[in-house]
């Protein structure tokens, strides 16, 4: 198994830079983003953290952001910042409505990163399902923040595929 998504056999010959993924791997991922990826939401059945997002399902993410080459570790950590302040928001007032508004808007700072190719096309797709599941409810909200806080943690920068 190659430098691929974990549970994806990388076939070497497709493979340009050792530092990026196989296109069949690369396909793979954006299938699986697109497909797979938070189907089953944030939260399970007794309202709680879903335990793979967590761990398993951030390692993930962070190793394909890793992977594209196209993710900083500093852009990574504005976005969680951002994330972080409008949670403050919440806390210190409460008002859900205005807290989704605030949400949604970092689905427009996601995609004018991707615009600017200062983050991978990927990214858009990947905040736009957190976004959408966290605005379901301040629950939802906390589990969003718990799996970015992973993807954030097991985020590798790849400084050789920027190059």
């Amino acid at each position: 198994m190659g430098k691929c998504f974990n549970f994806y056999e990388c076939r070497q010959e497709d493979r340009g830079n050792k530092n990026f993924l196989c296109r069949d791997c690369e396909r793979k991922i954006k299938i699986y983003i697109s497909d797979t990826y938070l189907k089953n939401g944030l939260i399970d059945d007794r309202g709680k953290v879903r335990i793979d997002l967590v761990v398993d399902e951030a390692r993930k993410i962070a190793n394909y952001l890793s992977w594209t080459g196209k993710m900083t570790s500093t852009g990574l950590r504005k976005f969680y910042a951002k994330m972080k302040a409008i949670e403050g928001l919440y806390r210190a007032n409460q008002d859900w409505p205005e807290i989704a508004i605030r949400l949604k808007t970092m689905i427009q700072n996601a995609e004018y990163s991707a615009k600017r190719e200062t983050v991978p096309e990927i990214w858009v797709t990947i905040i736009e399902k957190n976004i959408n599941e966290a605005i379901k409810s301040d629950r939802h909200f906390a589990a969003m923040l718990n799996h970015m806080q992973g993807i954030v943690a097991f985020f590798k920068e790849n400084k050789e595929g920027r190059r």
